[in-house]
């Protein structure tokens, strides 16, 4: 990113012009370089076991409202309908890591958001259930084959029509961070009917309050 932006400021106004393309292409392949290695460190920590987490007791639907306002402007770029389920239970809570968090709910929303196409719909739902808060995120796009189910956590997997799409990490993360605060994850799809991913965090206790 410092290179790109060190030659549009020293390049002539009619080079740059004309090198447009170039330096939009360097840029994209810096951005997936610089997204790969935060991915390569994180997938080094959460196997070494040397992922800080700051547990704080945190309100569901605030995180929930945080991802999509982060994930809303990618949302409306797609033309995709992003949104919370109607009437979320506001008094629950979670003890997490505020941040890990939110980098799980902005992989999952981010993924419903590329993969679903163009006027389609991505909400969010959180339910409290005995010691756990459930969080959801479903959406309307392609869906994903039976058989492939039980792969989409493994690391570097990729359904075919997605795979120039990411890195191939990103739920592998996702899944190692719910681990690490105690929780699980998994998802739900057929093909042609969209999916929902699904994830729990552990209540805070008395201890934790």
């Amino acid at each position: 990113m410092l290179n790109v932006a060190l030659i549009q400021r020293t390049f002539p106004a009619e080079s740059l012009h004309k090198a447009a393309g170039v330096l939009k292409v360097m840029e994209r392949s810096l951005q997936r370089m610089n997204h790969l290695i935060n991915d390569l460190l994180s997938i080094s920590k959460l196997e070494s076991g040397t992922v800080g987490l700051e547990l704080k007791e945190h309100s569901a639907v605030d995180l929930l409202r945080d991802a999509m306002q982060l994930l809303m402007p990618i949302a409306i770029e797609q033309s995709v309908k992003l949104e919370i389920e109607p009437n979320p239970p506001e008094g629950c809570s979670v003890c997490c890591d505020r941040e890990r968090l939110l980098q799980v709910l902005s992989n999952l929303v981010g993924n419903a958001v590329k993969f679903t196409g163009r006027e389609g719909r991505v909400w969010l739902g959180v339910a409290p259930e005995a010691r756990e808060i459930r969080f959801s995120v479903s959406d309307t796009g392609p869906g994903i084959a039976r058989e492939h189910l039980n792969f989409v956590f493994d690391r570097y997997w990729q359904a075919r029509q997605t795979q120039r799409l990411g890195t191939g990490l990103g739920l592998s993360i996702a899944k190692g961070i719910v681990e690490a605060h105690g929780g699980r994850i998994w998802v739900e799809s057929e093909l042609g009917k969209g999916s929902v991913l699904q994830f729990t965090i552990p209540k805070p206790t008395r201890h934790d309050a």
